[in-house]
């Protein structure tokens, strides 16, 4: 019987040292939707118009984004970012930029165009 007690008391034990390993730690899952590869977006801009050409967006993600002018001067000023970068007709320009929270980003031409300059508006969309 005494043996018997002894190792029930041992299993005990072992239990109790096994449950005390796990603690309140969790393993690190990684998130499946996060990547480091940089998102691709591009806006090109023309005579009064900016278009947007984007996959899906996620914030905290990097983005590579290609500006593009094809005709006059025009800023790209992206509201709520630190982003506005003027070029010239038929220049081209690649930045990275990492959104930090969701939701639509204005895209305005910041450099006064012509009579069509106040309907250059844009907008990109981050999830």
């Amino acid at each position: 019987m005494k043996q018997h007690a002894t190792w029930i008391a041992m299993a005990v034990v072992s239990l109790a040292v096994l449950a005390g390993c796990g603690g309140n730690q969790s393993a690190a899952i990684p998130d499946p939707t996060f990547t480091n590869e940089p998102q691709k977006a591009k806006i090109v801009g023309s005579n009064y118009k900016f278009e947007v050409t984007q996959g899906e967006l996620k914030a905290g993600q990097p983005v590579t984004l290609t500006l593009e002018d094809q005709s006059g001067a025009h800023g790209f000023l992206i509201t709520n970012t630190n982003i506005n970068e003027k070029l010239k007709s038929g220049e081209q320009k690649t930045i990275t930029w990492t959104p930090d929270k969701p939701g639509d980003y204005l895209v305005v031409c910041s450099v006064p165009c012509g009579s069509g300059h106040s309907s250059m508006q844009a907008k990109i969309v981050v999830k």
